[in-house]
């Protein structure tokens, strides 16, 4: 007669080896919690480029000067004694009012994005927008009148990048 042995894992094994697992599943936990974090800093990047970008329609859907024809005419600033309006910034309206590209100069907003929404996805987002005349389009405030406006938006979102967007609004 054959005594047959019995097989398990003896207390020392299985010790051992849950001390092997923790030690290999906090290995992976600490690769995992980098990617979560990259993985919502670019949420909140691509949020940042929405915002900016739904502004940026916004502000180049008005015309480029108060003085300019605003009703399908040819008439625009700087052609025909029509003067181009040497401040930029809003004229005293609110922001349903803005009718011109400088109106937009010196506008920020901070956590109030989407004021009375609920859920809004911008929240903790500030935005800030610059507007100057760039005739020459290197970036850099011309400081006199010219034929092209460069508006800036810089977005920060709650990670605290700041991402500038850009574009020209010509007179034309």
């Amino acid at each position: 007669m054959q005594i047959k042995r019995q097989r398990g894992f003896t207390l020392v094994e299985i010790i051992i080896g849950i001390v092997v697992f923790s030690i290999s599943l906090t290995i992976v936990a600490n690769f995992l919690v980098p990617t979560a974090i990259q993985s919502a800093n670019q949420i909140q990047s691509i949020r940042a480029s929405e915002l900016a970008q739904s502004l940026m329609n916004e502000i180049l859907a008005k015309s480029f000067d108060e003085n300019s024809n605003r009703v399908g005419g040819f008439l625009r600033c700087g052609e025909d004694g029509v003067v181009c309006s040497p401040a930029l910034g809003n004229e005293g309206e609110s922001r349903e009012n803005y009718n011109d590209v400088d109106d937009y100069h010196t506008l920020t907003m901070i956590d109030n994005i989407h004021e009375g929404l609920n859920d809004d996805p911008y929240q903790g987002f500030s935005l800030a927008v610059e507007v100057f005349y760039d005739g020459n389009f290197d970036g850099i405030d011309d400081g006199a009148i010219s034929g092209a406006k460069l508006i800036k938006i810089s977005v920060t979102p709650p990670s605290g990048d700041t991402l500038v967007f850009a574009g020209y609004k010509v007179n034309f």
